[in-house]
Order: C-alpha cells, then structure tokens, then sequence
C-alpha cells in the first residue's frame, strides 16, 4: 500500500517534472481522512466482540 503511493508521488514528479502541490494537498488530504475512517472501524469491530 505505503509503495503504491510512493510509486504514484514518482508518477506525479514524472508527469508534470515537479509535483503538483494542488493535487499532493489532496491525496495526502484523502490519505489522512482513509487512516482516521480505518482507525475508527477497527476500533469500532474492537468493542463489538
């Protein structure tokens, strides 16, 4: 998973020779938002067992 991102971060840098720091505020932005969701569920499946 962690890879995947770094490749698509290389992928950025490639495409446009710099990052676009438009799009990297959103994939980190939405990066953070799946951690927090995950955490949460995990938590969640914690205290239903």
């Amino acid at each position: 998973m962690r890879n995947r991102i770094v490749l698509h971060f290389l992928y950025l840098c490639n495409l446009n020779g710099k990052i676009d720091n438009a799009l990297l505020a959103k994939t980190v932005g939405c990066t953070i938002k799946f951690v927090q969701k995950f955490r949460t569920r995990v938590k969640q499946d914690g205290e239903h067992q």
